[in-house]
Order: structure tokens, then sequence, then C-alpha cells
């Protein structure tokens, strides 16, 4: 994935930079109001948390797919050069 001014950022380096984000976002800048809807949408006290953390590391689950990846050729180059099958995704229509 390329980022702004052209440098690449891989994706499990961004995962990796989201994760870390994520507690900063927790603990310095959701307001307590947010974090205790969360607790309570998530089942109690301290279970919110997980709830944001995983909904935040999922975020970009779709650029590790093929059809995705398929979608720029150059990012799809490393990856059929390592040999995995990168195919476009089905168009469907109305």
């Amino acid at each position: 994935m390329k980022k702004a001014g052209g440098s690449k950022n891989l994706l499990l380096s961004h995962r990796l930079d989201t994760a870390a984000v994520t507690e900063l976002a927790w603990d310095s800048y959701l307001p307590p109001v947010t974090r205790w809807r969360l607790d309570d949408l998530a089942g109690g006290p301290g279970k919110g948390w997980r709830s944001f953390a995983w909904l935040c590391g999922i975020h970009d689950y779709g650029k590790a797919t093929p059809p995705f990846q398929h979608m720029d050729a150059e990012v799809a180059e490393p990856v059929l050069a390592v040999g995995l099958i990168s195919r476009p995704a089905a168009v469907v229509c109305c």
C-alpha cells in the first residue's frame, strides 16, 4: 500500500501501528462515556477495550485479499512474484 508522499507501508506494519494508536486512543482520547458505553455493549467493565481493539485491528482486513490487491498492478506484482494467485474481483451488477 502506498501512503501519501509515495512511501510504502506494509499491511503488517500498518496493523501494528493501528494497535499502538488504539491503545493511545482508548486511554487518552475516548471520552469516559464512550468507554463506559463500549464496556456495556461488550458485556461488562473492561470488556469494551477488547471490542474496540478488535474493530480497529480488522479495519483494513480486506486489503489483505487478492481482489483488493489486484486493483493496483504495482501492489499485485510482488504478490504474484511469490506465487500467490490474484484475480480481479467479480463484478456484480444490479
